[in-house]
């Protein structure tokens, strides 16, 4: 099959809608159907379902995109073969698309992701997403496969990316401009750093549990001294010795004082 025979492909006959296993026929009802389907399966991902093992390459990548899209699309997680453009632009060519995976790949082992400020991390970002993006080996959902993998990659740097801090014009236009100039490899990631360092904060530790200020335990010892302290200072100097052993305030006393004990929990 060509290019042509494999883009034709992924539509259904004589349509412009995307060949899906739900059966669809309707773009609008596609859509929707696409979206509340993708938001559930991106929840999933974020609690770990299915575990995606974070190596940042062209597998990692792919196998978001899988468990994105499985539900509707027979190619999900599998890289395009044919050209795809927006607005004019052209992405990379279908033999290019692993290059610039790999160059992302790269890019991201060579920086200390940990150790970035806020800034930093923005300028670093925008560098992986520019490149992702022109690569954007899927017939539809790059920009939310893409995401999932930059928020993982934000977390595990220490920070959260927050994407409705932007609008969808503000995010496609950089991402557009963000394409490399004509003739070269190199994306231009200029465009996409004040967006991420928008979207951009950082995950806030973890607070440690309030230490638990109990009174230190009574020995045995002191105990048996304080019982009998109150025991001496509680006969009547009329009663003889008679002692107050029956009176509630004299039971409590002689018990483990409850309110210092600390609780299981």
């Amino acid at each position: 099959m060509t290019a042509q025979d494999d883009w034709a492909a992924t539509f259904i006959p004589g349509t412009t809608v995307l060949a899906n296993k739900l059966g669809i026929t309707d773009p609008d009802a596609l859509a929707a159907a696409e979206y509340t389907i993708t938001a559930h399966r991106e929840a999933m991902i974020v609690d770990g379902r299915p575990p995606i093992a974070r190596t940042y390459d062209a597998e990692h990548l792919h196998t978001i995109h899988a468990a994105l899209f499985s539900p509707l699309y027979e190619w999900a997680g599998v890289p395009r073969t044919y050209p795809l453009s927006k607005d004019g632009l052209p992405f990379a060519d279908p033999d290019q698309i692993g290059r610039y995976l790999d160059h992302a790949r790269d890019h991201i082992a060579a920086v200390d992701w940990t150790d970035l400020d806020h800034g930093g991390f923005a300028v670093e970002a925008a560098t992986v997403y520019a490149t992702i993006n022109m690569g954007h080996p899927y017939r539809e959902g790059n920009g939310r496969t893409v995401k999932v993998f930059m928020s993982q990659l934000a977390a595990d740097a220490g920070y959260r990316l927050d994407y409705g801090r932007v609008t969808p014009e503000q995010w496609g236009n950089a991402a557009m401009l963000s394409h490399p100039d004509r003739g070269t490899f190199e994306p231009v990631p200029d465009t996409m750093i004040p967006v991420f360092e928008r979207i951009t904060e950082p995950i806030a530790p973890l607070q440690p549990p309030a230490a638990e200020h109990a009174a230190p335990r009574e020995t045995d010892t002191q105990r048996a001294a304080r019982i009998a302290s109150r025991g001496t200072s509680r006969r009547s100097p009329t009663s003889g010795s008679r002692s107050e052993s029956g009176s509630p305030q004299r039971r409590r006393g002689t018990g483990y004082d409850r309110g210092s004990e600390g609780r299981g929990r």
